[in-house]
């Protein structure tokens, strides 16, 4: 019986542990002492527990009560600490990647989703880049009408701010592409035409 008592009060103190890691580190030490003070070192509780014990093994030996089987110690484990949610004004700045990203994104459908998966792939850390990808391939994803673009999402989790663009657009021929080429050189002052 008492290994029986030792192994409750166990788990019962691993599930406290567990509780305590979801805190902040300066909150940890003030609800580890208020826990240890109400169910393991409060004078008061010494008291209380060791005057129950001691009725309840008066009371069987003497024959009076049936053994008790029930645990000496009953805790109350749900989480009383909630996480508070970040101030508006940080949630805000930690998104700005992603309002960006969502503003320029051709097709706009499925925004949680995008969301998530902007978070899950860590894409606020290089947002810059991705957006920079996703302006060299706003081209040849709104080709034919936009017919063929990937739900945001899907462009995040396959990575394809990595791909490169093509070089080629389809639908236009070899002769006015080098055209293309041509003038943008031009514009950029490599060459002359």
């Amino acid at each position: 019986m008492a290994d029986a008592r030792l192994t409750i009060r166990a788990k019962a103190m691993l599930k406290i542990a567990r509780l305590l890691d979801l805190l902040l580190p300066e909150e940890r030490q003030t609800v580890a002492f208020d826990v240890y003070q109400a169910y393991g070192g409060g004078d008061v509780m010494e008291r209380q527990n060791g005057a129950a014990r001691q009725a309840r093994f008066r009371a069987r030996r003497n024959g009076d009560v049936t053994p008790d089987v029930t645990p000496d110690v009953t805790l109350d484990v749900t989480p009383k600490v909630t996480p508070s949610p970040a101030p508006p004004a940080s949630r805000a700045l930690e998104l700005l990647g992603f309002s960006s990203f969502w503003s320029k994104y051709p097709k706009r459908v499925g925004k949680g989703d995008t969301l998530r998966s902007w978070k899950k792939n860590g894409c606020e850390n290089r947002a810059v880049s991705i957006i920079e990808s996703l302006e060299k391939q706003l081209p040849y994803l709104t080709r034919e009408g936009g017919q063929f673009i990937p739900n945001p999402a899907t462009w995040l989790n396959q990575g394809r701010w990595d791909d490169d663009p093509p070089t080629t657009l389809p639908g236009v021929s070899k002769n006015a592409q080098a055209t293309i080429k041509n003038l943008d050189a031009f514009v950029k002052g490599k060459s002359t035409p």
